[in-house]
């Protein structure tokens, strides 16, 4: 208070916009006062008549979040839905390939064993009715009609790869150009053998040659020496003529005394093998024959046993197993023939 008499200017009231009952509504921490003119938390704070409302979390204003949430959840449902859809399409068609698969392994196998069934039983082959019927046109016969250089006709089967002279009873031949063509028909209507059967044919066919060739050459070759040595053998044979007329009554006379005396003459060599069926038999004898004559031709000239070894070291290095690979049947077989008649060959008069 001041001075009795003093003058004191009047003060103005303080106007509140907020109202003291909205201040009493909140709680207020003990010993603090809240502040004029401000919300206590949680609560609305008043707003006069004019001015804008306060924007709030509860409302309609808060249905957007809830509607947003609302279609993402339904856009991962239909993503699901598809993933399992289509999980379900790939597991059907991986079905459908095993299924495939299988049936294809099971059809192979069924031919594997048909075909199995078929080379067990070639006779029960279930073949078309077609290939059946076109076989009785086929030539019944297997051998085949050859000539050799000088004429001589011989006949081979092709399928036992068989030779001889003549056939066996019954059978029929055919011509080599037939042969071929049923060849060539035959290896078409069995594609898994047909080139081992053509590699076979030409196999054959060329050894045939060869064998044909090589037998013209050895006829030439054979008359070339046996004129060479006939007329070596009839000089040497009037030679020994003459002496042998001088000779020949003392010979006669003095048989039985040279015979105690041990003039023994051994045998000329195992007698000529017969002629066989087979070509191969046959030209086996023909050189065997030529080598015989050859050795007659050296001891009928009285040549000295020292170049009749000679001669005979010359056949057996041309005739030995190691010097003729391709032919080795037939050096094997001459080989031993000159060995056979070695003893007859080398036997020396004088000696005893």
């Amino acid at each position: 208070m001041g001075r009795v008499g003093q003058f004191e200017p009047k003060r103005q009231p303080t106007v509140s916009l907020v109202p003291a009952s909205s201040f009493s509504t909140g709680a207020t921490p003990a010993g603090q006062d809240a502040a004029p003119g401000r919300a206590a938390p949680g609560e609305t704070p008043y707003v006069p008549a004019g001015m804008p409302g306060i924007p709030s979390n509860s409302g309609p204003s808060g249905s957007g979040p809830k509607v947003s949430l609302q279609q993402e959840r339904a856009k991962q449902e239909a993503f699901l839905h598809h993933q399992e859809a289509q999980l379900h399409r790939e597991e059907a068609q991986r079905q459908q390939q095993q299924e495939a698969q299988r049936q294809q392994e099971e059809a192979e196998r069924n031919r594997r064993e048909r075909y199995e069934e078929q080379q067990r039983n070639p006779g029960h082959s279930d073949r078309p009715k077609e290939q059946k019927d076109a076989e009785p046109q086929q030539p019944p016969t297997d051998w085949v009609r050859y000539k050799t250089p000088d004429g001589q006709v011989y006949y081979h089967n092709e399928r036992t790869n068989h030779t001889a002279w003549s056939l066996p009873p019954g059978a029929t031949s055919r011509e080599p150009v037939a042969a071929g063509q049923q060849g060539s028909q035959q290896a078409k209507e069995d594609e898994p053998w047909a080139d081992l059967r053509k590699q076979q044919e030409e196999e054959t066919r060329k050894q045939q040659q060869e064998w044909q060739q090589w037998y013209q050459q050895y006829t030439q070759w054979y008359s070339q020496q046996g004129a060479a040595g006939a007329a070596g053998a009839g000089a040497a044979g009037a030679e020994s003529g003459k002496q042998s007329k001088s000779g020949g009554q003392k010979q006669q006379k003095g048989s039985q005394s040279s015979e105690q005396a041990g003039s023994y003459v051994p045998p000329r060599g195992p007698a000529p093998p017969k002629l066989d069926a087979g070509f191969e038999d046959h030209a086996v004898y023909q050189i065997k024959s030529s080598v015989l004559k050859e050795m007659e031709s050296m001891v009928n000239q009285g040549l000295e046993v020292a170049k009749r070894k000679k001669a005979l070291r010359c056949l057996q290095l041309r005739w030995h197993p190691d010097k003729n690979p391709d032919k080795l049947e037939v050096a094997n077989s001459i080989f031993q023939f000159i060995e056979e008649t070695k003893p007859w060959f080398l036997h020396d008069p004088n000696a005893q």
